[in-house]
């Protein structure tokens, strides 16, 4: 092959590889999550509401993320619900709704897509998951 015919492969080659797709970003330690942010206020029910089918609600102030679907949410906790502590390397320990404190920094992932047209990015849902992904500093 002659000196030009190489010179033009080369070439090629350079474009080629300049065109290509810049690469993904990092994996992320945590799972794609419906909302994420910080619990701003805890309700438990009580009395006549406590016979609702739920065992508490998490009002969750962050912002919207390449990840996440909202910026706020009211989140409705279910029995059902799984509920993790995120533990170093990535591990989950199973934790209780007890253990969420405000000022904790958390996710969420819906049992269904939430309404659409919510007002301010905040949205009203029932989590089948709650992740927390960093404990209020005290």
């Amino acid at each position: 092959m002659c000196v030009r015919a190489r010179l033009c492969v080369l070439s090629a080659a350079v474009v080629l590889i300049a065109w290509q797709e810049p690469d993904p970003e990092p994996p992320s330690d945590r799972p794609k999550a419906d909302v994420r942010g910080e619990v701003t206020k805890i309700s438990v029910p009580k009395g006549k509401a406590a016979l609702l089918k739920y065992v508490g609600r998490l009002m969750i102030e962050g912002k919207k993320e390449k990840d996440t679907q909202y910026e706020s949410a009211t989140v409705m906790v279910s029995p059902e619900a799984k509920i993790f502590l995120l533990q170093g390397g990535g591990r989950k320990k199973a934790a209780k709704f007890e253990d969420i404190q405000q000022g904790d920094r958390v996710q969420c992932v819906f049992a269904q897509k939430a309404p659409a047209g919510a007002k301010g990015g905040r949205v009203s849902a029932t989590a089948t998951e709650v992740l927390i992904l960093e404990k209020a500093k005290k």
